[in-house]
C-alpha cells in the first residue's frame, strides 16, 4: 500500500528522519585506509555554556558545503566536531547555580568536589549543542567528538607550548593582563567591558632631584603616583627635552625615578606629562621598561591581585581603597581641579601584569640579568 504523502513539507520529521538516516549509514565518517586523498577540517569549538547562534549556524554551513564538496569529488573527508570548555565562563555559571541551590561556594566544597561540578554540567550540555548540529544537518563525523579539556588534547597543548618556549620561538615576559579579582584569574581584552565617566584631574609636583626645580603632572589616579617608576614626555616636546635622562623624587616615598622620553604621551592633555604606572596600562609598563634614558631597572612593586586596595606596607595609605586614598591627598602636594571636557574609561576587571624570568627578544635590556617585576593595581 502506497504511503500517503503529508500535504504540507514537516522540516521537523523530515530533517531527523534523514540525518538518523545518515547516522546510521556512517556516510560521515573518515576512512583512513580508503586509499583516497584525505582532507581534514576542524569544527571551531563553541562554547559549552550556551546554544549556538546565528554566526555558529553560517560558520558551520560553509564548513559543510566544502566538506560535503570534497567528499563528492573523492576525497576521505573528515570534518571533526567537539565544543570548548569555556573555562572561566563555565566556572562562573556552576558557582552561581551551586549558590543559588546549595548556599555554597567553590571553596566549601574544595577543589576535587568542584571540579566534579563542573564535569557534571559539561556531560549535561554537551548534548544540547550536539542535538542543534544535528539538526544543522552538519556532515561530521560523531566517533571523532572531541572536548577542548580531553586528557590528549591537554598533552599535545602542553607539549606544544613546551617545545614552543625551548626553541625559542615563545617567551614569558612581562605584559599586561585583566585580572578578576572574584574569579582569581586573567580575562581576554575581548571580555573587558569599558564605561566612560566624568572625570577629575589632579597635578602632582613631582621634584627634581637636583633640587633645581620640579615637574607637574595630571593624572586622574592619583593613588597610583605610588606606584610610579618613570615619568614620560613626548620627544618632541622642547619644554621638557633638555629633562629627559634626569631623576625625580617620587612624593611622599622619596624614591628616585627618571624622567623618559616616549610617543605614546600626548603633549596637549594636561600638563604634557605622563606618569609611568605600569600596573595601569600596557603602554607605561613599555615605556618604563625599554626607555634608553632609563639607566637602572624598575624596583619591585608587585601588588597582590585580590583587592582594590594599595598593598604597600610602608605606605600610610596601605590597605585604603583608592577612593578613600583619594580622599587624604589633601595632606600632599596635590591641586585637585575638575575637567569638564575629560572623561575617563573606567574597567570592570582588575588589571595586573605577570613577573618575568626571561625577557623578550626585542627588549634592548634582554640578556643583562635584571629582574622586573611591574605593580600590579586595580585599573580606575
Amino acid at each position: 500500500m502506497m504511503q500517503e504523502m503529508d500535504k504540507a513539507f514537516d522540516f521537523k520529521t523530515a530533517q531527523e528522519r534523514w540525518y538518523a538516516t545518515w547516522e546510521a549509514s556512517r556516510i560521515f565518517e573518515a576512512q583512513p585506509g580508503s586509499g583516497k586523498a584525505p582532507w581534514s577540517i576542524v569544527i571551531p569549538p563553541p562554547n559549552i555554556t550556551g546554544n549556538l547562534h546565528m554566526g555558529h549556524a553560517l560558520v558551520f554551513t560553509l564548513h559543510d558545503i566544502l566538506t560535503r564538496f570534497k567528499r563528492a569529488r573523492g576525497f576521505d573527508a573528515l570534518w571533526v566536531p567537539g565544543v570548548d570548555h569555556a573555562g572561566i565562563a563555565t566556572q562562573i555559571v556552576v558557582e552561581r547555580q551551586l549558590k543559588e541551590s546549595e548556599g555554597k561556594s567553590r571553596h566549601d566544597l574544595g577543589r576535587e568536589a568542584f571540579v566534579q561540578k563542573l564535569w557534571d554540567w559539561k556531560d549535561q550540555n554537551q548534548g544540547a549543542i550536539e542535538n542543534q548540529l544535528r539538526r544543522l544537518g552538519a556532515s561530521v563525523d560523531w566517533t571523532r567528538k572531541r572536548f577542548t579539556m580531553d586528557p590528549d588534547l591537554n598533552r599535545a597543548v602542553r607539549k606544544v607550548f613546551a617545545t614552543a618556549y625551548k626553541e625559542g620561538r615563545i617567551y614569558k615576559g612581562p605584559r599586561m593582563i585583566q585580572w578578576d579579582p572574584a574569579s582569581q584569574t586573567a580575562l581576554s581584552d575581548l571580555e573587558v567591558k569599558y564605561v566612560e565617566r566624568q572625570g577629575k584631574l589632579w597635578y602632582i609636583k613631582y621634584p627634581l632631584a637636583d633640587g633645581s626645580g620640579h615637574m607637574v603632572v595630571a593624572t586622574t589616579r592619583p593613588e597610583t603616583m605610588l606606584g610610579d617608576t618613570a615619568v614620560a614626555v613626548h620627544p618632541e616636546d622642547e619644554r621638557f627635552g633638555k629633562l629627559v635622562g634626569q631623576m625625580l623624587r617620587l612624593p611622599l616615598t622619596d624614591r628616585l625615578i627618571p624622567v623618559v622620553a616616549d610617543s605614546f604621551v600626548d603633549h596637549a592633555f594636561g600638563t604634557g606629562l605622563r606618569s609611568c604606572f605600569p600596573g595601569t596600562a600596557a603602554r607605561p609598563l613599555v615605556a618604563s621598561m625599554t626607555s634608553p634614558t632609563v639607566s637602572s631597572p624598575a624596583p619591585s612593586l608587585t601588588e597582590k591581585p585580590n583587592s582594590d586596595c594599595i598593598h604597600r606596607p610602608t605606605s600610610t595609605r596601605a590597605r585604603l581603597s583608592r577612593f578613600k586614598s583619594r580622599a587624604r591627598e589633601s595632606s600632599t602636594p596635590i591641586r585637585e581641579r575638575p575637567v569638564n571636557s575629560f572623561k575617563c574609561r573606567i574597567t570592570r576587571s582588575r588589571v595586573a601584569s605577570g613577573i618575568s624570568d626571561r625577557s623578550p627578544p626585542e627588549d634592548p635590556r634582554a640578556g643583562s640579568g635584571r629582574s622586573w617585576a611591574p605593580c600590579r593595581s586595580h585599573r580606575v
